[in-house]
């Protein structure tokens, strides 16, 4: 069964604040475009989404009477759609919903108070303690979990930042253990879904102006939450900047970042060059797939979708695929600039179940940075035939159709591609953070391959470019779950020519759903 959703954000309803309009040199008065909101509701109504997701930035500002007035007008915008927003809408705050002075202990009440009665009216209840500003939502129908997280917290005025704070990880920790354990093994078939305001990740062509007081402060831990509950799907807002970035953890599963535009604001300049704009997502699970097409107002406020936008991306872990390979050899070099060139060869095909045969199997291409883009792939087609269906900055996915299908005692087969991609990795403790959010100390950039079929040998070799620092010498690493293992645990063989900066590593019969990397430390 498919599951629509619809993501909206930044809708920044009512009169805006009066400092961001003389910056800016426009008029504090705002008013949503009725146009746009006709065009909205016309767009709701046809698409029938199971679910509406707003995150966030309800109003410009969080005043009674702005929030008094956004009841009203939402309540006419979800009628006019014919959709049940009491039990189908699932919103969150953003910093424009929230105080915008908060107290020196910013996870005092009163930073969402105007907030909390909003909903109250929103949804029409008089019990206050019903509506939280984080909750989980299980859908037992349509096997969907979703997460929905307050990320207003902040500790400066009258900047934007966010954080979820150690008392909502806490808490997150407990109810995600408690719920898992009553859904038990029919939670791994449930779609996870975490809804919040800030990005926890940098976008890839938003620019890195006043990134600084745009961040969310603590989202590596967040993203280590989410990746041990093994969530995979994030949707927020914030920068009015709409975006899909997807990673493979090392466990051969998937976590995807989509982040929502402004649906509603009318100041140009706030739209980022996007205009109105929202997300639909399609989820497919019983396929292994989600969908994600944005749609954008025109002059006329209808919204279409934009073309170039409709891009599938994977929910679960890939399984093994059935085939076995002699050698499985991956050789990157990294260009002084950062830019990534990467040859994949699997060499030795085979199948080994007689019973089995195999036509096809998967391709997938994804950068480890929402900074890098993928600029070329090369495909060997000798013993098979690639094609792609998505091919977007982020992400090449797509099927290798062999020209004769593998069977157990068919001759050994290869495969060989190479793709190159700019930025893709970082040359310095600076750039290092500003790809990946985390702190400098940290900072290493490594070259993995993640297991998902039986090797007899795994070679990686990586030759890093002269701009590195002598001294800096790769290692061996092999990770499962999230967690480095001890190397005495594998056969390994592995060598570094310190002249030609060359590191060579074989790991024979490497072991299925772990991830073996060859990692650098970055300096100044």
């Amino acid at each position: 069964m498919g599951v629509r959703l619809v993501h909206l954000s930044d809708l920044h309803l009512g009169n805006d604040l009066v400092w961001r309009s003389l910056t800016g040199l426009r008029s504090w008065r705002q008013q949503a475009s009725a146009a746009v909101t006709e065009g909205l509701a016309a767009a709701l109504r046809e698409l029938k989404p199971d679910y509406v997701i707003l995150s966030g930035d309800v109003v410009n500002k969080p005043a009674r009477k702005i929030y008094r007035q956004q009841v009203t007008y939402l309540h006419s915008l979800f009628s006019k759609a014919n959709f049940d927003f009491r039990e189908r809408l699932l919103i969150v705050p953003g910093n424009h919903d929230a105080s915008m002075m908060p107290k020196k202990n910013p996870e005092d009440w009163k930073r969402l108070r105007e907030y909390r009665e909003f909903l109250r009216a929103l949804f029409e209840e008089t019990d206050v303690e019903n509506r939280r500003v984080r909750y989980v939502r299980v859908d037992t129908e349509r096997k969907l979990l979703f997460v929905c997280l307050d990320s207003t917290l902040k500790i400066r005025f009258p900047l934007a930042e966010g954080e979820i704070g150690r008392s909502q990880l806490a808490w997150l920790r407990r109810k995600l253990t408690r719920v898992l354990e009553q859904l038990g093994p029919a939670g791994e078939d449930y779609t996870r879904i975490a809804v919040l305001h800030h990005h926890i990740i940098p976008i890839a062509g938003a620019g890195g102006k006043g990134e600084l007081f745009m961040q969310l402060v603590d989202a590596g831990e967040l993203l280590q939450m989410l990746n041990e509950f093994r969530f995979q799907l994030v949707l927020h807002g914030h920068k009015h900047f709409p975006h899909t970035f997807s990673q493979t953890r090392s466990d051969g599963s998937f976590l995807t970042v989509v982040g929502a535009g402004t649906a509603t604001c009318p100041i140009v300049e706030e739209q980022h060059g996007h205009g109105n704009n929202f997300n639909v997502l399609d989820v497919e699970a019983e396929q292994n797939r989600f969908r994600v097409t944005r749609y954008q107002a025109n002059v006329q406020g209808e919204f279409r979708p934009v073309p170039t936008a409709d891009d599938a991306y994977k929910l679960f872990r890939i399984v093994p695929l059935g085939f076995s390979a002699r050698v499985a050899r991956k050789v990157t070099t990294v260009s002084a600039d950062g830019t990534t060139e990467t040859k994949i060869r699997l060499e030795g095909l085979r199948v080994d179940d007689p019973k089995r045969r195999i036509s096809q199997f998967p391709i997938r291409i994804s950068t480890a940075s929402a900074l890098s883009e993928i600029t070329k792939f090369l495909p060997d087609e000798t013993h098979a035939v690639a094609k792609v269906e998505t091919n977007t900055k982020s992400l090449i996915e797509g099927s290798w159709f062999f020209r004769r299908p593998i069977a157990a005692g068919s001759p050994p087969a290869f495969l060989s591609y190479s793709y190159t991609v700019k930025a893709g990795a970082a040359m310095n403790r600076q750039e290092f953070v500003q790809r990946y959010t985390k702190p400098a100390e940290e900072a290493a950039e490594f070259v993995g391959v993640s297991v998902l079929s039986t090797y007899d040998v795994l070679e990686i070799v990586v030759q890093l470019p002269e701009t590195l620092p002598a001294g800096q010498r790769p290692r061996t690493e092999i990770w499962q779950g999230g967690q480095s293992l001890p190397l005495a645990d594998f056969a390994i063989a592995a060598k570094y020519d310190e002249f030609e900066r060359r590191y060579e590593l074989k790991v024979k019969q490497p072991p299925l759903q772990h991830l073996v990397k060859v990692v650098w430390n970055l300096v100044d």
